[in-house]
Order: structure tokens, then C-alpha cells, then sequence
């Protein structure tokens, strides 16, 4: 590589005399070059102290589920308590675990836990007396819950449609379950579960009249198809 000093630019050519101002050129090493792309050193982040207490908390949930299972084997009482408190843990990790750990999408953080909570209910209602108020009560109504959230945040924040069609979708086919216990009369009283069942046709028709073509252009693209 040469380089003209009248015209401070760098000429990669063999012969002795700038194209421009036709002054002579010097030779220059490789290592006087500045590179043609900017290098770009990775940073290692520094572990904080939310990871360190993560971890901390993490072993501690296994040896408090373990703990608990095994005393529970141990001394039967004809319950299977451990099962309340290892789901318990996992609930807590959805709840305050996910929004710690951040770069999460909102709207699926909202479903897990949601689903992550319903399932906990369930498990607590059948275990201890099967009298169905998880299934009647509970779930349908966090179920309208989560689904005005997602649509509230959906209106206020301008969300691109690319950025919540497919949450909109998720919660429709969970909403599926609402129709189950009404047809299969699940719960005590069918009317919280039909609320929850027209909320979930309210998406359903409002997918397909605002946004027929996208929404299959956006299944498309998350299946692979």
C-alpha cells in the first residue's frame, strides 16, 4: 500500500507517482493501515449481584422441593403436600423470576404466568377438597384478566401488529378451555367460564375482521410454512 502525503489518501497501485497530483508516493507497512471496518471488542458482563441471588435462590428451591418430597414420602399422611409447595416455587419463579431476568416479550411473560397460575390452582383445588373453585372461578376470570391486559397494552403502547398477533393467537387456543368446562359442566356454575368464552370469540372475530391477511402471514412466518 502507498500513500500520497499531498493528497492524504491511501493508493493501492504499483506505480511511483500519485493518479491525482501526480506527486511520488511512499510505501507504507500493513501496520501503519488503518483497518477498512472499525473493530468492535466484546465486553464480558460482569456477573451482578440479580444472578448471584438467582443462583442463590434457584438451589434453594431445589433442596426445599426435595426436602419436602422426601419427608412427605417418609411420613405419609395419605397427602401429597409436597406437590403444593414444589409448585408453589415454580409459580414464584414465574412471577417475580421472569420480570427479573428481563429481555422477555411482555405478552408471553403474561400467558406463562397465567398458565403457570391456573395449573398451581388446579393442583391446590383438587389435592384439598376437589370442590372446583379454581376451575369455576379463578381461571376464567384471570383467563379476561390477562386478555384485557395484552389488549390494553396492545392499544396504548402502539404495538406493531408483527409484535402481538401471535399472543392474540395463544390466547385464543387457550381460551378453547372454557368451552371444555361449559360443555362438560367442569365447574360449579357456568357463567364465569362463559364470560371467559366470549372473551376468547372476541379475539377470535377480531382477528379475523381487522387483520385476516396479516394474521396469516404471521402464522406463516412463526410456523415455517
Amino acid at each position: 500500500m502507498k500513500k500520497c502525503q499531498q493528497c492524504d489518501v491511501q493508493v493501492n497501485t504499483h506505480t511511483d507517482f500519485c493518479p491525482l497530483c501526480n506527486e511520488p508516493l511512499i510505501v507504507i507497512s500493513e501496520f501503519d493501515t488503518p483497518p477498512l471496518y472499525p473493530v468492535i471488542s466484546e465486553q464480558k458482563k460482569k456477573p451482578g449481584k440479580l444472578t448471584f441471588l438467582a443462583k442463590v435462590f434457584l438451589l434453594v428451591s431445589i433442596f426445599t422441593t426435595a426436602t419436602c418430597l422426601i419427608v412427605n414420602l417418609t411420613v405419609w399422611r395419605g397427602v401429597f403436600w409436597s406437590l403444593p409447595v414444589a409448585g408453589g416455587i415454580i409459580v414464584l419463579w414465574l412471577l417475580v423470576g421472569l420480570p427479573l431476568r428481563g429481555g422477555i416479550n411482555l405478552n408471553y411473560m403474561l400467558i406463562a404466568q397465567m398458565v403457570g397460575v391456573q395449573l398451581y390452582l388446579l393442583l391446590i383445588d383438587s389435592l384439598f377438597g376437589a370442590k372446583g373453585w379454581a376451575i369455576t372461578y379463578v381461571n376464567p376470570f384471570l383467563y379476561i384478566a390477562v386478555a384485557i391486559t395484552i389488549s390494553l397494552f396492545v392499544v396504548l403502547y402502539r404495538v406493531e401488529w408483527q409484535n402481538y398477533l401471535f399472543t392474540l393467537v395463544l390466547m385464543a387456543a387457550i381460551g378453547v378451555c372454557s368451552f371444555l368446562n361449559i360443555l362438560f359442566q367442569w365447574g360449579r356454575v357456568p357463567w364465569p367460564n362463559m364470560l371467559a368464552a366470549l372473551t376468547d370469540v372476541m379475539i377470535v372475530f377480531g382477528l379475523l375482521i381487522f387483520a385476516p391477511d396479516k394474521l396469516k402471514k404471521e402464522i406463516r412466518k412463526r410456523l415455517h410454512l
